[in-house]
């Protein structure tokens, strides 16, 4: 026979209330067991996380590395995952074009100036005027043509480079990723 006390329970001490002790030790387990599930079934998707932390976000503005350059993204080399986030890949790559900060550009066949920004945003040919360069605004910064922007002098020489479709980064974004990114300068 089995002490009952009025409230339901039994009496600690008698066989019947340390089969119910360990019934609840076993739930306890299972419980616990059971919470742990979920955390070992996380560990699988490892993966993805490790995989997002190839990506990088591209700046805000035309930030500019410590040797003065702007740094533009190709978007061929990445994968767009959001709005102005990318994948680099596993394992990581990438292309960069290194454009100097310290020179004044134009889209190719045309005299109007163009920021970095936009090259970089737009993609395609451009050019710069050369140290002794001879091209020149004038004070109006119309030119001789009346075409706007520059004018050319006879010993003037143009340097042409493409820039690929991109987005702007900072030197901090890519600073993990340096040995698994491709360089191109200006």
């Amino acid at each position: 026979m089995t002490d009952r006390r009025d409230d339901g329970e039994q009496a600690s001490g008698t066989p019947a209330s340390t089969a119910i002790t360990a019934a609840n030790s076993r739930r306890t387990l299972l419980r616990g067991a059971t919470a742990a599930v979920p955390t070992i079934l996380t560990l699988t998707s490892g993966a993805a996380l490790a995989r997002s932390s190839n990506c990088i976000n591209l700046a805000q503005g035309a930030p500019v590395d410590p040797d003065g350059r702007h740094l533009c993204l190709d978007f061929h080399s990445v994968t767009r995952i959001g709005d102005k986030r990318y994948d680099l890949g596993a394992p990581p790559s990438g292309s960069v074009t290194r454009i100097p900060a310290d020179r004044t550009y134009y889209r190719s066949g045309s005299t109007h100036k163009v920021s970095v920004q936009e090259m970089c945003s737009n993609g395609g040919q451009y050019y710069y005027k050369t140290s002794g360069g001879a091209l020149q605004s004038d004070a109006d910064g119309w030119g001789s043509s009346g075409r706007g922007g520059v004018k050319d002098d006879a010993d003037t020489k143009k340097v042409t480079f493409t820039v690929p479709k991109g987005g702007m980064v900072s030197a901090a974004a890519l600073a993990s990723f340096a040995s698994h990114i491709s360089f191109k300068d200006i």
